[in-house]
């Protein structure tokens, strides 16, 4: 006989603080580009911890991977951020940034996807009555995995990735400037 996994996972989208998921009208407003995104995972049960997870952006439709958010439970240095502990009490927080390569050729929406490997957490150990060889689950044990998809509705920005940058180094040029006058009127 085979037993099948009970546990899963849940995703939603969290608030900046916390892991709090967002409610349906905040859920459906379109991200920008370059805009954060947090996407909490919590297992399903308290008997269980996200021990290992990966995820990756992709455009709905496409099994094309755009990003590579998380690793091995580990954020992208300098892109992605992975907070929590991975029980249903303190989920796992994955803070990202959306890329230029979601928006591209119109997308209104991506998908947040990967898997989860759960291992038993709990300080009793429960005899398990739907195998038939009856184990225990031991703390640590492994659990099985899980799969998880989140649609993530996005708007591509009026202005170019150029046309932004292009404000962000003129803004530069323009304090820099400013600070310069400054200065030279004080040393004078």
């Amino acid at each position: 006989q085979i037993a099948s996994n009970i546990y899963s996972i849940s995703t939603c989208r969290c608030s900046t603080i916390g892991y709090g998921c967002l409610d349906t009208a905040e859920t459906s407003q379109p991200l920008d580009q370059d805009s954060l995104i947090h996407i909490c995972l919590s297992p399903n049960s308290s008997d269980v911890k996200i021990a290992l997870f990966n995820m990756h952006f992709s455009k709905v439709g496409s099994n094309q991977i755009d990003f590579v958010t998380v690793t091995n439970s580990s954020g992208v240095t300098g892109f992605s951020v992975v907070r929590g502990n991975g029980v249903l009490n303190a989920p796992l927080k994955v803070t990202s940034r959306l890329f230029t390569e979601l928006f591209a050729n119109g997308a209104k929406t991506f998908d947040a996807r990967g898997d989860a490997f759960l291992k038993f957490h709990s300080s009793a150990r429960k005899l398990l009555s739907y195998v038939s060889d009856r184990n225990l689950q031991q703390d640590g044990a492994d659990a099985g995995s899980a799969l998880y998809k989140l649609s993530i509705p996005i708007t591509k920005s009026a202005t170019s990735e150029v046309d932004y940058k292009k404000g962000k180094f003129t803004s530069l040029i323009v304090g820099g400037f400013f600070t310069l006058v400054v200065l030279i009127c004080f040393v004078t």
